[in-house]
């Protein structure tokens, strides 16, 4: 015997407030697990598009990400005046610079801190950059001075970032001089001169040395070769596959916590 089918949706009418419930509850499921996966999606594209081929990322041997990463400063100038692949500048010098980073707690408009990334870098790494970096207010900092610029990302968040102020950086002041904009992932750092903000945060040396390579580098072959290097072992990978590889475990963890969602939901 059939059903009629207004018995169904009388059924419904009856059963009214679980029905809203589910329907709710679907569609706060979906939406939980698309947002999530959007997240990683853009995550992973962001630093993916920021990646270059023409620019190499050098770390110590077997380190996974320049926060493990550091050698010393001596064996960062050696790997830049011995690398054949590197390009030259117009001056003639390898366009090769060392770099130390730090995640420092600055504190928030909002309240509260948060970890924010500082950077020293050298004069050649606005060379390799080139005009994906772009400051947009004031000017950068001069080499050698205790001066920094900020990411855009920065300015509207953390107390401190605006030109003319100062960032101490463990008991270190350094004058905020301006602000950037960039294609990549460092709009949300702060950038000074290398050998001030490593004597300032008291860093042993540099964590990676970023080179702009010859258009005929082997960038595999040089991997291999420095990895059994006695003089000045390193891991050495383009830009664009180093930023790849530092969203695999972001994006794991972003996918596992959207299916533990969706099947808690």
């Amino acid at each position: 015997m059939l059903v009629p089918f207004s018995y169904n949706l009388q059924s419904l009418f009856v059963r009214r407030t679980a029905l809203v419930l589910t329907v709710l509850g679907i569609g706060a499921t979906v939406a939980v697990v698309a947002s999530v996966l959007a997240l990683q999606q853009g995550f992973a594209t962001l630093y993916a598009d920021a990646g270059r081929e023409d620019v190499a990322v050098f770390l110590r041997q077997g380190a996974v990400s320049e926060g493990v990463s550091a050698f010393s400063r001596d064996r960062g100038q050696l790997l830049i005046k011995s690398v054949n692949e590197i390009a030259t500048g117009a001056d003639g010098q390898p366009l090769a610079s060392m770099e130390c980073v730090v995640a420092a707690r600055r504190p928030r408009l909002d309240g509260g801190e948060v970890n924010v990334t500082v950077r020293g870098v050298q004069p050649a790494t606005y060379a390799i950059r080139g005009d994906a970096l772009r400051v947009v207010e004031g000017r950068r900092p001069e080499p050698g001075s205790d001066e920094v610029m900020v990411g855009n990302g920065l300015v509207d968040r953390i107390r401190g970032c605006g030109v003319g102020d100062v960032v101490d950086l463990d008991m270190t002041p350094m004058r905020v001089v301006g602000v950037f904009e960039s294609d990549g992932p460092f709009d949300s750092e702060i950038w000074g001169d290398f050998d001030r903000v490593r004597r300032g945060l008291d860093l042993p040396g540099p964590n990676r040395v970023v080179a702009a390579l010859r258009p005929d580098a082997d960038v595999a072959a040089l991997a291999g070769s420095l990895a059994e290097h006695k003089q000045y072992p390193a891991d050495v990978s383009t830009e664009r596959d180093y930023l790849l590889a530092q969203t695999e475990a972001m994006s794991g963890v972003l996918v596992f916590l959207s299916a533990f969602l969706g099947i808690v939901m």
